[in-house]
């Protein structure tokens, strides 16, 4: 029933807005990926722009046998072209959302190549493939995040697990242009502590990340590196079994935002159990923008945040849970800078146009709002959807 009734308070104010007239943004299913014309399936990453295109991963399935994934790219109207397809030694399973870097675009892989402990590649936008490196134990394994690139020229990223200390729980590492692999760090302490989120440069020129379990409490962390390789933990979450009103078990990384702070999603904990926006100071300091109401702002926020005009919009991978199950496919929000959240769109409970979004949303050069769902669409494969803001004359 309180689903029922929000549902319909939803519908009746997006109603009296556009009879109002003035603006709104509204959500266009794009396209339902496809398996059986080798599109591949579950899509974990978001979009990027590059070469007059969007690009992006699918995380399972490909044209022909042993595909293990591919990377695409497309442009709304048509269906996405399959640019390359993994198959195993090439690497498999790429999960993080790639990086664009003038005319190419670099990725990693969680599986496949080297004893299946993944590795990074780069494609140009012409569709020419190279592994830049296969990673070997010691430097880290399975990284499921994607890289950045620092304002030194350097390419940084995590690794879920391996690294030389604590049983391999994974590291931070530096790649040249070159493809040259440095460890900085492999001191994460904590059942299953790899980090699974991208790093992002901080304005003193350092590396801020999270983790999703690993911290003295158990719940995730924040923590700061340095490009010289010195740490510091910002943040610890409690574990969830003992909850965090500032949310817990982060999965994606952090956006900048105003004035050197950053901003964060935690999937669970807070007030509700349903996750949290967060904010990190200049200093470093967590602290609570927003707890997402079940069956309201939707639950589980995993996906990053893109910030546009100083609004961070993300999303839910659902939208309620009953009796320890998860309801709904998931929602798309919007914060503003004195954190009040609007829900712009909810994901239809049949999945028909996506369901449960995973990846960081993009917001792109034509002012619109771009992302990916892991499943729902025609073919349960999952989709890509994009908001637009329009014009709505009054209702006379």
């Amino acid at each position: 029933m309180k689903r029922t009734i929000t549902l319909i308070a939803f519908a009746v104010s997006c109603t009296l807005a556009q009879a109002a007239g003035g603006t709104h943004w509204e959500f266009e299913h794009l396209y339902s990926f496809n398996p059986a014309r080798g599109d591949g399936s579950t899509p974990l990453a978001g979009l990027v722009e590059a070469g007059g295109a969007f690009w992006g991963t699918t995380s399972a399935g490909g044209p022909g046998r042993g595909a293990q994934g591919n990377v695409f790219k497309f442009v709304p109207g048509t269906a996405p072209v399959v640019m390359h397809t993994f198959r195993g030694g090439d690497g498999a399973t790429p999960r993080g959302e790639l990086l664009a870097v003038g005319r190419s675009l670099y990725g990693t892989v969680e599986n496949g190549m080297l004893d299946n402990q993944g590795g990074i590649y780069r494609i140009s936008t012409l569709g020419s493939f190279k592994v830049m490196h296969k990673f070997l134990e010691e430097e880290g394994t399975n990284p499921s995040a994607g890289l950045m690139r620092h304002s030194n020229g350097n390419f940084y990223g995590t690794a879920v697990g391996g690294g030389v200390n604590y049983g391999g729980l994974g590291t931070v590492f530096q790649m040249t242009p070159a493809g040259v692999v440095t460890v900085l760090f492999s001191d994460f302490e904590g059942w299953y502590a790899g980090p699974k989120s991208p790093l992002v440069q901080h304005v003193d020129g350092s590396l801020y990340g999270t983790t999703s379990t690993q911290g003295p409490h158990g719940g995730g962390s924040v923590y700061k590196i340095t490009t010289a390789g010195t740490y510091e933990l910002k943040h610890s979450f409690k574990n969830p079994e003992d909850g965090d009103l500032l949310g817990c078990a982060p999965r994606a990384g952090l956006t900048p935002i105003a004035s050197g702070s950053l901003a964060g999603v935690a999937p669970s904990c807070g007030d509700d159990i349903g996750g949290t926006v967060f904010k990190v100071s200049v200093g470093g300091v967590v602290s609570l923008a927003h707890d997402m109401v079940l069956g309201v702002d939707g639950i589980y926020p995993e996906g990053g945040l893109a910030l546009r005009e100083g609004v961070l919009w993300g999303t839910t991978r659902y939208w309620d849970v009953q009796v320890l199950f998860y309801e709904g496919c998931g929602t798309v929000f919007a914060m503003s800078k004195t954190n009040k959240v609007g829900v712009h769109h909810v994901f239809a409970d049949d999945g028909s146009e996506g369901c449960e979004p995973r990846g960081t949303l993009l917001s792109a050069k034509d002012g619109a709002i771009y992302g990916t769902t892991s499943r729902g669409g025609a073919y349960d494969a999952g989709t890509i959807f994009r908001l637009r803001k329009v014009s709505t004359p009054p209702v006379q």
